[in-house]
């Protein structure tokens, strides 16, 4: 049960200093590290020597996971208490997804970050997507919205014919850089009230994402949350789920998925956004599995969600079989990127596919409250076979190359001949 405050509105939890100043978040928030105290902070509280440290080190950045170091103190794998070293090497880096991309010749990846086209490619397969009132971009278009051709059309379009809430972002940018969540336009004093409660000119608005829209901007119906979800987040945010699948040679797999929760003014859901909130799910269930917040030294459990105080144990995301079978027929309709990390609102329409990376998306998002890395099973095996299978299509290529200056000489030997 919930007990939030009956003074408590949807996004009027206390700003920064940094939030009220800015409209648009431009670059991500995130935390200094420091190696040296971070080491030091393994010795003395956990027993790891330095000297342990180094060598594993060593051995988990030079393995197969790629793991950087930082990554191996955000997650706290030099406790050996909780860590195995079997489990240890089951966690990859970030850059682990393009060492894969990179040896199956990959170029779908790029197709599936396109947020427009993919859309398309996914109303096409009768699949469900954000309703797209407009794109803004000097010279493409969106079927069945409207063209808008620069910062000035749109400021007309949202004063005269927007169809408000509204949510708007970038087509090429992640981690919701860019975006805003928009309630409605007051004509009175010409601004746009926003969903954390504050009111900004529409100048300030349209100078705020001027610089994305040379690679395009997207103004979309803000969706409503389902029923369930809203009693934890209220009625105008939307946590996603980040739903990690990857396609190997007997299709696609949901491999890992996670609840991205927003708290506090978070115009979005994503991680970085200070405060907000990653709760693991079981892939199969839908089951929470735990709740984190923070990262490095700031990264605790958490219990309750900190706004409405609803609390997380025992709890299973709702229509979880739907979210299934939905991300798995869109994974489908692009079996060739072969790593893809879906983000999947359930709505109170149902689910929804906001949108995807097609390099699978930042591990942090699945393995940090999991409390276990992607390298296992299935996937360890999928990892082996890309390697098998870059070894083959290199040897295909030398014995072609091969072939073709076998011919090219004995076209010349016998022109000689003649």
């Amino acid at each position: 049960m919930c007990y939030a405050s009956p003074h408590q509105t949807q996004g009027n939890s206390p700003m920064t200093e940094s939030e009220q100043s800015s409209l648009i978040s431009t670059k991500k928030e995130q935390p200094g590290f420091d190696v040296a105290r971070w080491m030091l902070l393994a010795r003395d509280k956990f027993g790891k020597s330095l000297a342990s440290q180094v060598r594993e080190l060593a051995s988990l950045t030079r393995g197969r996971g790629r793991l950087p170091v930082k990554s191996y103190y955000t997650y706290r794998l030099f406790d050996d208490e909780r860590f195995t070293p079997e489990l240890k090497r089951t966690y990859v880096g970030i850059d682990f997804s393009g060492e894969i991309i990179s040896k199956l010749g990959d170029s779908w990846h790029e197709f599936a970050s396109d947020k427009p086209t993919l859309t398309l490619l996914l109303r096409g397969s009768g699949l469900p997507i954000p309703e797209t009132q407009a794109l803004v971009h000097p010279v493409q278009t969106f079927l069945g919205s409207e063209r808008i051709r620069s910062s000035e059309e749109l400021g007309d379009f949202l004063r005269k014919r927007a169809v408000y809430p509204v949510f708007t972002k970038p087509t090429d940018s992640v981690s919701s850089l860019g975006a805003a969540s928009i309630d409605n336009y007051d004509a009175s004093d010409d601004t746009l009230c926003l969903a954390d409660g504050r009111k900004v000119p529409v100048g300030e608005y349209l100078e705020g994402v001027e610089p994305y829209i040379a690679s395009g901007y997207l103004v979309q119906s803000r969706m409503a949350p389902h029923p369930e979800l809203a009693e934890f987040l209220g009625p105008k945010r939307l946590g996603t789920c980040r739903m990690f699948v990857f396609v190997d040679e007997e299709g696609p797999v949901l491999w890992r998925a996670s609840w991205r929760i927003p708290t506090g003014t978070s115009v979005a859901d994503n991680f970085w956004r200070g405060g907000n909130l990653l709760a693991g799910l079981d892939p199969e269930t839908g089951d929470l599995i735990r709740v984190v917040q923070g990262l490095a030294k700031e990264f605790e459990p958490i219990e309750a969600h900190p706004d409405s105080h609803c609390e997380f144990a025992g709890k299973r995301f709702p229509e979880w079989q739907a979210m299934r079978d939905t991300v798995l027929r869109a994974a489908s309709a692009i079996p060739k990127c072969r790593l893809q990390g879906w983000d999947v609102a359930l709505t109170d329409k149902g689910p929804v596919l906001v949108e995807c990376e097609g390099n699978g998306g930042d591990p942090i998002m699945t393995q940090l409250p999991a409390n276990k890395g992607l390298l296992e099973g299935r996937y360890a095996r999928f990892r082996d076979w890309v390697d098998t299978y870059a070894a083959e299509q290199k040897q295909k290529n030398k014995n072609w190359r091969l072939r073709r200056v076998q011919t090219r000489l004995g076209s010349l030997f016998e022109s000689r001949k003649n």
